[in-house]
């Protein structure tokens, strides 16, 4: 049987390369919910554009699980700050209340991958809305603050209001339409330019991974979810996954090996470290 996505913040960079994946599946039937205008989608996806407020909630009774895009995104400048912090848990809460309105109750939903070392906080046994030690006890930006605040929301909502939440850890995704402002993106432009490029913070661990792989594994996750949960089960229950084969590396040592691969002459990368 079909199963009908409810995709929110469908107009960022993770939603305009996702969309035409699911589009390709019989499993799925797409909405693409986005606050922005974009480009004709797929065949087969259904557009609305507005924003997250305005969205009724009586569209989710349409569909059987949400799929959560949605984000505040990033503080560039100190004042800010709260209003990424408020935005942020304002999205998580609306999307609650959308998950609570589906046939299914399902919610999946895009976590930080910072949040890797803060899994114990998100045991089922744990309730609450307390935010992981680990998280609070050292150095963090806050888009990752804000980011484990939503899925602690959401794991709150979740025993509250009975529906089911998976949270997805994500890492960083390239390939396909990188933004201009991405360290892919980036790189790309200077290629194409002829001019240098600089790492600004070689050192710093993360995990990249592609958005055909990332792609595969969020069709993976959704497949699951149908096959597994029968509309009429009431038992909450908040799962985290993460992409346990994406490797961690130096941003440095990921920015030198694709600009390789993308052409870029190794004399011209400054300020990465080699492993």
């Amino acid at each position: 049987m079909t199963m009908k996505l409810l995709v929110l913040g469908a107009g960022g960079y993770i939603g305009r390369n996702l969309i035409p994946v699911l589009a390709q599946h019989a499993d799925f039937s797409v909405t693409a919910v986005t606050s922005q205008p974009i480009a004709p989608g797929s065949p087969g996806v259904a557009t609305v554009c507005t924003s997250l407020e305005d969205l009724p909630f009586r569209l989710a009774g349409d569909h059987d699980l949400v799929l959560n895009l949605a984000s505040a995104g990033v503080a560039h400048k100190d004042e800010d700050d709260l209003r990424v912090l408020s935005d942020n848990l304002a999205i998580a809460h609306h999307v609650c209340r959308f998950a609570e309105c589906t046939r299914r109750r399902l919610l999946v939903h895009f976590g930080s991958d910072t949040e890797q070392s803060s899994l114990s906080a998100y045991l089922p046994s744990a309730e609450g809305m307390s935010l992981p030690a680990s998280l609070v006890q050292q150095p963090t930006s806050l888009y990752s603050l804000s980011k484990t605040m939503q899925s602690t929301l959401i794991r709150y909502f979740t025993a509250k209001s009975q529906f089911r939440a998976h949270v997805v850890m994500t890492p960083n995704v390239y390939g396909g339409l990188d933004q201009p402002y991405s360290l892919m993106g980036a790189m790309r432009s200077a290629i194409v330019a002829g001019q240098p490029f600089t790492v600004q913070t070689p050192a710093i661990v993360k995990r990249f991974v592609h958005i055909s792989a990332f792609s595969s594994y969020v069709v993976g996750v959704l497949q699951d979810l149908s096959s597994r949960f029968d509309h009429s089960e009431a038992t909450p229950r908040f799962a985290v996954s993460s992409m346990d084969f994406v490797p961690r590396t130096t941003v440095g040592a990921f920015a030198r090996h694709q600009w390789l691969l993308l052409g870029g002459a190794a004399s011209e990368l400054r300020g990465f470290q080699a492993d």
